[in-house]
């Protein structure tokens, strides 16, 4: 036999052949479509990246300049804190300087008839207030000094907000 042209293929092998070329059909499509897929989702991760990048830029610019703000105010109240106790130093000085020409235990009454006859030592007298005053100072000191540094903590934290 001599036949020319296209020989169909009959029966089974028409079949296999259909099936193999739906097969064919649907990998490609199923191909194309994960294709697109992960195009887009390439897209968009690499949209996420370049945000992330430029909102931690940003990020890090604001961190410098908050931390520069921060340093300068911290800079200003520890001056305002110094300032504060150097004034409250040169007040306590300054009182005590006034006082210091007088004594702590007033003159005799000159109503008196005998002052030298009272029931206490002058100068040891004179000697207990003046070290009881040095003690009071040193915790009025204390507390003052913890009053001027909460002051300034809430002065500085005011300016954080």
């Amino acid at each position: 036999m001599n036949q020319k042209g296209f020989i169909l293929p009959s029966g089974l092998t028409l079949y296999a052949a259909i099936g193999a070329a739906v097969a064919i059909a649907g990998l490609s499509m199923a191909v194309w479509v994960q294709t697109s897929r992960l195009s887009a989702a390439q897209t968009r991760y690499n949209s996420f990246v370049e945000n992330v990048r430029v909102k931690g830029e940003q990020a890090e610019k604001d961190k410098v300049s908050r931390e520069t703000k921060d340093r300068l105010n911290k800079e200003k109240v520890d001056a305002d804190y110094l300032k504060d106790i150097a004034a409250r130093d040169a007040t306590i000085s300054r009182l005590r300087a006034q006082r210091s020409g007088s004594s702590f235990v007033p003159p005799a009454s000159p109503t008196a008839r005998s002052p030298e006859k009272a029931c206490f030592g002058r100068a040891e007298l004179e000697r207990a207030i003046f070290e009881l005053d040095a003690e009071v100072y040193g915790i009025v000191k204390e507390g003052d000094d913890s009053r001027i540094g909460l002051d300034t903590a809430k002065k500085w934290a005011s300016h954080l907000r």
